[in-house]
């Protein structure tokens, strides 16, 4: 059986790749918000599942530093080709099973994007991210998400996502507050929700 890193591996050499951040929606309505909370002017970002490194081009171009953790290697290559010398650290970790000794102990943006639905520890990550922010920082979650009204969900679309009740106890149990903010958009015909959650 293929382990995590293999498996993400061959997601990425297959050429797919996931939805990009709209920098819209970036410069409108999250960073404004970041920044009202986030009380240093260089922030300190950790992308969790960056993938090939998008967002963290778009966060390193708007003056944070930035670092990366993915499950595969072939992502990691195209991201550090992106980024150049823009990332501090883009590390291979297998959030099932992880080691976080490389990264820093605190961060004042931790964002994942299109991810949760495939931890299957997710309080147990949760847990760490809440370590990770700082007392002035923001997690910022980007999910698919199931509702009570949406009409019957294939295979496909249910593995990629998790139930709407869900997301927000997770985010209940592990943060102090937390806002659904933005504009609904949609991922593979599901309802992609904006999530910010806050130490204090």
């Amino acid at each position: 059986m293929p382990t995590p890193h293999e498996r993400w591996d061959e997601v990425f050499l297959s050429g797919k790749d996931f939805a990009l951040m709209n920098e819209r929606f970036l410069d409108g309505t999250i960073l404004p918000k970041v920044r009202t909370i986030v009380d240093t002017s260089t922030p300190h970002a950790l992308d969790i599942g960056c993938g090939t490194g998008d967002f963290l081009a778009k966060l390193a171009s708007r003056g944070f530093l930035v670092d990366g953790i993915d499950a595969s290697s072939v992502a990691l290559d195209t991201a550090r080709e992106r980024l150049g010398g823009d990332a501090r650290k883009l590390l291979c970790v297998d959030l099932d099973r992880p080691d976080y000794s490389q990264l820093a102990s605190h961060y004042d943006l931790v964002s994942m994007k299109l991810v949760l639905a495939f931890v299957s520890e997710k309080d147990r990550v949760l847990d760490r991210v809440k370590e990770w922010i700082t007392p002035k920082g923001v997690f910022l979650l980007i999910t698919p998400i199931i509702t009570d009204t949406m009409p019957v969900i294939t295979p496909k679309a249910q593995a990629i996502s998790i139930p709407e009740e869900e997301a927000e106890r997770l985010l209940t149990d592990h943060f102090q507050s937390w806002e659904r903010i933005g504009k609904e958009d949609t991922h593979e015909g599901l309802v992609l929700a904006t999530y910010m959650a806050f130490a204090e």
